[in-house]
């Protein structure tokens, strides 16, 4: 899809099913976070912002990083002082097995963004939530101002304040562990068959990647 807005820098995707530096997990020594560090010293630290990902990339095929990733790019992002911005809109609110994706690394991003999963996806409803450090960075004379054209909409909040009731009475994001774990239990099974090549998720958030046509 474009055309997109320039100047922004990607890096490939922690895919180890198809790793695109041709390696295998745990040799590759997460070559995947380790270019991260490396475009950012490349670039400049100080003509980088933030880091934006998905801590599972969602439409991209729900891919799931190795054990490991997420610790090194937080502790990369820290080091040279790079914001570091998840995307929970897709895994948020217990789809994953727990609250968010990040909780499973036990991470803590700079920024978070939220949608679908806080409101269930019934009505238009995001938020966004910060670090102290980044709230603090807000504030002051030199503060970013700004306003949002649909803010402060009532019915939409008083929504999503109900499905996150229901979220928590009903123990959803317990039963999404639960469930998915069985579930991805049957679709590994799915790998005996030659045209599967993978099966790969967390909690109710899972895909299996087809290799070859249905015989």
């Amino acid at each position: 899809m474009g055309p997109l807005m320039p100047g922004f820098i990607r890096i490939p995707t922690a895919y180890c099913y198809r790793c695109p530096f041709d390696k295998q997990y745990p040799s590759c020594n997460l070559e995947c976070a380790e270019v991260l560090a490396e475009t950012i010293d490349r670039e400049g630290e100080d003509t980088v912002a933030a880091f934006v990902a998905e801590p599972i990339h969602g439409t991209s095929g729900t891919i799931v990083p190795p054990p490991g990733y997420w610790s090194r790019v937080r502790q990369i992002c820290k080091e040279r002082n790079i914001l570091l911005i998840l995307d929970e809109v897709m895994t948020g609110f217990g789809r994953t097995g727990k609250n968010f994706a990040c909780d499973h690394w036990g991470i803590i991003p700079d920024m978070m963004l939220m949608s679908k999963g806080i409101i269930n996806s019934t009505l238009p409803l995001s938020a966004v939530a910060i670090t102290e450090k980044v709230f603090q960075g807000m504030l002051g004379p030199t503060a970013f101002y700004h306003l949002y054209t649909a803010a402060g909409a009532p019915v939409c909040c008083a929504v999503a304040m109900k499905s996150l009731e229901i979220l928590l009475r009903e123990k959803l994001v317990e039963n999404s562990a639960k469930v998915g774990k069985y579930m991805l239990e049957r679709l590994n099974e799915l790998q005996e068959y030659p045209y599967i090549g993978e099966v790969r998720g967390l909690g109710l958030f899972a895909a299996f990647e087809i290799v070859g046509g249905v015989p």
